[in-house]
């Protein structure tokens, strides 16, 4: 067993020098590798049982799969009663907010956030964006900037625990990313904005297929968005303010027309988001709706195809229970998303 024992040992070390290092690794290879470990452990003088360690090479030093070009993935993390959505192109990945931190230490970018990206193969980085203070979409955010390296950091208003240089992202500003295009919406009174309506707004276009990141904007912002005669229509909405009755206005609805729609909040939140006159306002837009209390984190496909969701990981009431969908087309109907409160 000397050959295994070196693989371990080696891997102690490469863990101990490189901690934040992580392999993304499909469900099917961890199978395979299991089997090839199997292999490696038989009794010695097994015929050429030390072939066994090339297909393990072979999984665990596979690049982690990416979107094509001119596509992203949308990933929107459960971080309960809050809000963390990691898009990915080809080459690059941007997150918008990190969810909550508590008094008691726990935050999400430590027990959601950071194994996500580490199980997706994100070393870094290319732009964090902080929508607005508000500690449950900023609280983990000073946690997530310890562990990862971030190139850019927008905000929405000042955050006073973020303590580096960042850039307003109420300045007019649009970009490319491997095909993909990212525009941040502005307001036309900047000065005005603060708290919920100091949120970012991000759209992102793939493939002539868009999104629309809202933050908590309320009902104001969406008419001065309206107003503004900016492009709104977006075939993915990650609803404005968990799904809050102070925002997704019907005209604002109308504006975006969504196809999908999610609702990120955690379960038996005493907010009541989503609010019932919220989700039977999609509703009646025909709108499929997804909740991250319900559905846990759920990736999307945005690209030449339109929007699809591609995979969804949990949604069970506890921790050791999984809901995994069948089909990548499963759909839910708005109106079986209202509030458990």
């Amino acid at each position: 067993n000397a050959l295994l024992d070196v693989l371990l040992n080696g891997l102690a070390v490469a863990a101990d020098i490189f901690p934040q290092v992580y392999v993304a690794v499909a469900p099917l290879s961890l199978g395979l590798a299991s089997i090839a470990i199997l292999v490696l452990l038989l009794p010695r003088g097994f015929p050429a049982r030390w072939l066994a360690i090339v297909p393990l090479l072979a999984i665990f030093l596979a690049p982690a799969p990416r979107p094509d070009r001119a596509s992203a993935w949308v990933t929107v993390l459960d971080v309960g009663q809050g809000l963390s959505v990691l898009v990915q192109t080809s080459s690059k990945a941007l997150l918008y907010d990190v969810g909550p931190d508590f008094s008691s230490g726990f935050n999400t970018a430590d027990a959601v956030v950071l194994p996500a990206l580490r199980s997706f193969g994100v070393g870094k980085l290319a732009m964090l964006v902080v929508s607005h203070a508000d500690r449950d979409h900023a609280g983990a955010a000073p946690a997530l900037l310890d562990e990862v390296e971030v190139s850019e950091l927008r905000l929405g208003e000042t955050v006073a625990a973020l303590r580096r240089a960042a850039v307003s992202c109420h300045k007019p500003s649009q970009w490319d990313w491997d095909g993909v295009h990212f525009e941040f919406l502005t307001a036309s009174v900047v000065e005005e904005l603060s708290g919920n309506n100091a949120s970012c707004v991000l759209r992102i276009t793939a493939g002539g297929a868009s999104m629309l990141l809202t933050g908590d904007i309320e009902s104001t912002r969406e008419q001065q968005l309206i107003n503004s005669d900016q492009a709104l229509s977006a075939a993915l909405l990650i609803a404005p303010h968990h799904g809050s009755n102070t925002s997704s206005s019907k005209v604002f609805i109308k504006a975006v027309s969504p196809e999908q729609v999610v609702f990120s909040a955690g379960r038996n939140n005493h907010y009541g988001h989503p609010a019932a006159a919220v989700t039977t306002r999609f509703q009646q837009m025909g709108a499929r709706c997804w909740s991250t209390a319900y559905h846990g984190s759920i990736r999307f496909h945005l690209g030449a195809s339109g929007v699809a969701v591609d995979q969804i990981w949990g949604g069970g009431r506890y921790y050791w229970e999984t809901k995994r969908y069948s089909s990548p087309m499963a759909t839910e109907t708005c109106s079986n998303l209202q509030s458990e409160r």
